[in-house]
């Protein structure tokens, strides 16, 4: 299997870190096979996995925690976690509506 690296200290590929940051937890077959947009829970990616991989990514992003409530608003699909640590080219997330936006 391919060994993924990612520049975590300058974030030039914010979606390369995520899937990263993903393998970490659930392993390279899923974190590299799935779709950007893609829902985690289609994929049989819990709340657990997500919330560790998001702590991981925040430490990296050096973004604001989020409230448990959040989670899945936050860490829907790659397309997702890339907005919030603001990887620029996916959609970005309403945390107040808890969708991304339109």
């Amino acid at each position: 299997m391919e060994i993924h690296n990612t520049d975590t200290a300058g974030h030039r590929d914010p979606e390369a870190l995520v899937r990263r940051r993903l393998a970490e937890r659930v392993g390279d077959e899923v974190a590299y096979g799935i779709g950007v947009d893609e829902a985690f829970l289609m994929v049989g990616i819990d709340s657990l996995d997500l919330m560790h991989v998001v702590a991981q990514l925040e430490q990296d992003a050096q973004v604001q925690q989020i409230a448990q409530a959040d989670l899945w608003a936050v860490a829907r699909s790659i397309a997702s976690l890339v907005a919030y640590i603001g990887g620029g080219t996916a959609r970005p997330v309403d945390h107040a509506a808890g969708e991304e936006a339109r």
